[in-house]
């Protein structure tokens, strides 16, 4: 796709389409997010300069990520060390031997960030996007942090059950969703907003008193479906707000559902 995307921008495709860009004609005509079309066309246009690793990306004998991870790995300066050790690079990569990879790219970068003075660590990058019902993530992070994340990950995750019939990735997702859960429940942090999450149900008193209560769920404005309500107020802070015909609050509801220890001792 990356040498596709570098040629139709060559080409001018998009523009005699009507496109605004590149990448918007990539996204609207693929659902390639735009994003993810620029980086495949900057990749598209670096590999013309690799012969080793876009013959076999071409041929398949590599995986896309293999060679974007290769391509992202060059550094300005330093094309003719790199180009000696490229056909190593596309043999770790075709015999997927991603680790040895990582190992041979990383001791490229620290090598030429010693010689230039420059620090081997690349820039973070996080994508989080809402597509739909759906949240997508994309990124790289530096070896420290990918080390933590996997580590904490590796940590959250439970061994699966003889009926768990989840993915791994599905398995890494739910880890990912217990770190964050844990970490908004206690508030953890060095801002001053802290606290744990709340949900608040805001109803009027005509839907209390009436006989077919309000069946609408919205969550930031976007609705939702009833039983992810359930599964949010089974684990949140629940706070009851009943207006009056006026708008007047009648009732702030509870935040727990039991009285703490020490107020049972204090009664």
């Amino acid at each position: 796709m990356s040498l596709r995307a570098a040629e139709i921008d060559d080409r001018g495709i998009a523009a005699a389409d009507g496109a605004v860009s590149a990448p918007t004609w990539i996204q609207y005509t693929t659902g390639q997010h735009r994003t993810e079309a620029t980086r495949s066309i900057r990749a598209g246009r670096a590999v013309r300069s690799l012969p080793a690793v876009r013959a076999a990306w071409e041929s398949g004998h590599i995986a896309a990520s293999a060679a974007h991870r290769i391509i992202a790995a060059r550094r300005p300066g330093f094309e003719v060390q790199f180009a000696s050790v490229e056909p190593h690079l596309v043999e770790f990569a075709q015999w997927r031997e991603y680790q040895e990879l990582h190992a041979a790219l990383l001791h490229y970068k620290h090598c030429a960030a010693s010689e230039s003075g420059t620090s081997p660590r690349e820039p973070e990058g996080l994508m989080l996007a809402r597509v739909a019902d759906t949240w997508v993530v994309n990124g790289s992070l530096d070896d420290a942090t990918g080390t933590m994340l996997h580590t904490a990950l590796e940590a959250a995750s439970t061994a699966p059950a003889p009926d768990d019939t989840r993915t791994p990735a599905q398995r890494r997702a739910g880890a990912l969703h217990d770190i964050a859960r844990w970490f908004c429940a206690t508030g953890r942090g060095e801002s001053d907003h802290g606290n744990a999450p709340h949900i608040t149900a805001i109803v009027d008193w005509a839907t209390i008193t009436s006989s077919a209560p309000d069946a609408r769920h919205n969550f930031h404005g976007t609705p939702i479906e009833p039983a992810l309500v359930h599964r949010l107020l089974c684990e949140c802070n629940l706070t009851r707000v009943v207006t009056g015909p006026s708008g007047e609050v009648l009732d702030v509801g509870r935040t727990r559902r039991t009285p703490s220890r020490a107020l049972r001792t204090a009664v």
